[in-house]
């Protein structure tokens, strides 16, 4: 095979790879923008808080506002005996993604 060849391969090899990760990557962040998939990281998210605190959370609205800040409005928080302890209007929190375990 001419080596002319062999180099224009690799180069279209490499571009179809490097526009398929892009693809990948953009492909992703505009899913996790769609509010069913937020709706379903935010209720993982609660559950492990209520498991880890003892104490039942709830949230009225939510809006991820990039990928490593979330905005909760409306949080209250209830003691075992269903009395509210914390009524937030608005939070807003701010974390690194690779910290995060699910």
């Amino acid at each position: 095979m001419n080596l002319q060849v062999i180099k224009n391969r690799i180069r279209r090899t490499l571009a179809y790879t490097l526009t398929a990760v892009l693809f990948l990557v953009i492909a992703c962040l505009l899913i996790l923008q769609m509010p069913p998939v937020q709706s379903y990281f935010v209720g993982k998210f609660l559950r492990n808080f209520t498991q880890v605190t003892g104490f039942r959370t709830t949230v009225k609205n939510f809006r991820v506002l990039w990928f490593d800040r979330l905005e909760l409005q409306g949080v209250s928080v209830y003691d075992p005996a269903n009395n509210q302890m914390i009524r937030v209007q608005e939070i807003q929190i701010n974390f690194q993604l690779g910290t995060i375990e699910m």
